[in-house]
């Protein structure tokens, strides 16, 4: 009997629900600062919306505004679904922005914190990014094995890829075949 997250259960959390998706269709159509301003427009009716914080720092991102996606995901809550979604995208972003020993030691914290397969998965790409080959290659291992010991249905296949890429680009061949 509690209220479930990301629920539309106001008109204000209506109209913030098709501005997201008004937002989602004109990012795809590369209809450039107006998506954003959708966007930002739906956080402002609904600020517990997850997706619209998700999508605001995306656009931003990709606007190069860097700092500003950052605090767009940082209005993620923890107990919100979409916090681990947007913890990886934090780490991502933090990568992409140049500070990659920022987001290796997030990316860090987050498998102590929850070892799950996204966490080591994001932590592997951390890793790749920062070509520390094969601590990226045992931190796929270490999502793959979490994938096993879970019920989730995912192909394991893509973990064994990004794995033996590692492998290899580290000159451990034997391994990564």
């Amino acid at each position: 009997r509690r209220r479930v997250p990301g629920e539309i259960s106001t008109p204000a959390a209506g109209v913030a629900e098709l501005l997201i998706r008004i937002a989602g269709d004109l990012h795809r159509q590369e209809a450039g600062p107006l998506g954003l301003r959708f966007a930002r427009l739906a956080t402002f009716l609904a600020p517990e919306s997850s997706e619209a914080w998700l999508l605001t720092a995306d656009l931003l991102n990709e606007g190069e505004e860097h700092e500003a996606a950052l605090i767009a995901l940082a209005q993620v809550d923890a107990a919100d679904p979409f916090h681990y979604s947007a913890q990886a995208a934090r780490v991502h972003l933090l990568a992409t922005a140049g500070k990659a020993e920022a987001a290796l030691a997030e990316a860090e914290a987050a498998v102590r914190a929850n070892p799950t397969v996204t966490t080591y998965a994001t932590l592997g790409d951390v890793y790749t990014d920062l070509e520390r080959l094969s601590d990226a290659a045992e931190a796929y291992a270490g999502a793959l094995a979490v994938l096993k010991q879970s019920e989730a249905v995912q192909p394991e296949w893509t973990l064994h890829l990004l794995r033996g890429g590692a492998l290899e680009q580290a000159g451990r061949w034997p391994e990564a075949k």
